[in-house]
């Protein structure tokens, strides 16, 4: 459940979270942790639609979580070719959350979301889901650090 966000500090707190969480490969939790966050900034701001970048990427690594619980291979494989367009279409409309450090950028999450596309694709060519969700944790490891590096 999102919690009510009212200020910058909230907003960077909820975004820290986030970034914990996907480092740890608790990735339906850091969905939620930014779902705050992306209700919290004004509609139609390209704030929001970096959230919402940031979100679908949480929900990008849950799949293959999802189908080592039994969900259909097939089903997730679906999701995460969706959620990828979706993810690529809102990056491409704006990013707007301040980085720490001129190294995170929205060029190195574009990046993240091209190695989860190779993933997806190698899923989809008989790759075992053990070594999908290896990958997934490394990609999702990647971007938490880019980020955190920044913050030091």
């Amino acid at each position: 459940m999102s919690r009510n966000i009212s200020n910058d500090e909230q907003r960077q707190q909820a975004l820290r979270r986030g970034l914990e969480l996907l480092s740890d490969a608790r990735y339906w939790e850091a969905h939620e942790a930014w779902e705050s966050l992306w209700l919290s900034l004004p509609a139609a701001s390209s704030a929001r639609r970096a959230a919402k970048t940031l979100i679908q990427f949480a929900a990008l690594c849950y799949k293959p979580e999802q189908a080592a619980s039994g969900r259909s291979q097939s089903d997730m494989q679906r999701g995460m070719s969706k959620l990828l367009m979706s993810a690529r279409h809102h990056l491409a409309a704006s990013f707007e959350l301040p980085p720490p450090d001129p190294r995170w950028s929205r060029h190195h999450l574009d990046e993240q979301l091209d190695a989860l596309s190779e993933v997806l694709h190698d899923w989809r060519g008989g790759q075992p889901l053990a070594k999908v969700r290896r990958r997934v944790l490394l990609i999702a490891s990647s971007l938490a650090d880019s980020w955190n590096d920044g913050a030091g």
